[in-house]
């Protein structure tokens, strides 16, 4: 089973500080926190004359200090200068799958420090990123997405924000919260999916949403499994009770009152002409109930919840996070 790590509130001055410290903990080289040990694919610092990386195999594929340039490659975590804007990265999951037409059974995921306040994302389900393309993007292989196929996905943050976020060996979900415009997103593997769909990997790709909002569409993108080439856009989420796309606890008065409703499973499906088919569900993420607060703790500290709005009449609801049993909102 999947191990669930915590990146607990860190707060950072602004968004390049938390890309490199994000990646860090992805990889499993952070000072303090535990990550998920995915692995390192291949890093550009594009600062002075471009230049890519791959870590030394010595020091084994998840760390991010052993790139052969040392303290003059910026993603080494000896670098006297740190990343700079156009500076990527990419990671591999490390779910141990097996393998299928394609290769490795495994999702890699591209970060760039796009801007002094962008982080943009591309996902590459097929597992087949080409490296040594020295130039910021690189070119990406089909079936990558973001917003859409081929389309980089950004996340906004200006000013100083508390970053969190909770992951494991196949999947992230990242919340930045600035106290006021709060971004986040969910990338990687759903539960439940169906055998002949080995690659279910999708991409929250509206981060400036920060809940769920019923009926709403086009929240999600994925690589279509029917033929792994099709982009699936069309999208919403569904409660396993209900017959209807888009029913939410929020519906019918006082339901999401009852202490069965404060989480739910969050299951995506896809509404893509000819390609419909649900997803599966969401791994280490909830839907709340619309009476949740802005930021909060559920039990002792087990659950974080997080929303942008708050009883409004039956609409919307909060997204919730398995937590680390310790560390408050």
């Amino acid at each position: 089973m999947p191990t669930p790590r915590y990146y607990t509130k860190v707060r950072h001055a602004n968004i390049g500080k938390f890309i490199y410290d994000f990646v860090r903990w992805l990889v499993n080289d952070h000072a303090s926190l535990t990550g998920p040990r995915w692995e390192v694919i291949e890093a550009h610092d594009s600062s002075g004359t471009p230049s890519n990386e791959t870590p030394s195999t010595t020091k084994g594929p998840g760390t991010m200090s052993s790139f052969p340039g040392g303290s003059s490659f910026s993603w080494d975590t000896s670098s006297t200068s740190g990343i700079t804007t156009n500076d990527w990265i990419v990671l591999r999951t490390v779910t141990n799958q097996g393998a299928d037409s394609f290769g490795d059974i495994e999702m890699e995921v591209y970060f760039e420090y796009a801007s002094s306040t962008t982080m943009s994302i591309m996902v590459m389900p097929l597992n087949n990123f080409v490296k040594g393309y020295i130039t910021s993007p690189p070119t990406f292989p089909a079936g990558a997405f973001g917003s859409a196929g081929g389309t980089l996905m950004n996340m906004i943050m200006d000013v100083t924000a508390d970053y969190y976020a909770v992951g494991d060996e196949g999947m992230f979900a990242l919340v930045m919260d600035d106290g006021n415009d709060p971004y986040w997103t969910y990338c990687g593997e759903l539960d439940g999916a169906s055998i002949g769909d080995p690659r279910c990997f999708v991409l929250w790709d509206l981060p400036n949403e920060m809940y769920f909002l019923r009926s709403r569409q086009n929240q999600w993108t994925r690589l279509s499994p029917l033929n792994n080439t099709t982009f699936c856009t069309a999208s919403c989420m569904v409660l396993p009770y209900s017959a209807y796309a888009g029913i939410f606890v929020t519906d019918y008065g006082n339901y999401a009152q009852r202490p069965a409703m404060l989480t739910m499973p969050g299951g995506v499906w896809f509404n893509t002409t000819s390609h419909q088919h649900f997803a599966g569900f969401m791994r280490n993420v909830y839907l709340g109930s619309n009476n949740m607060p802005y930021r909060g703790v559920l039990g002792s500290n087990e659950y974080v919840c997080f929303t942008e709005y708050r009883n409004t009449g039956d609409t919307f609801c909060g997204i919730v996070f398995r937590w680390d049993g310790s560390t408050g909102i």
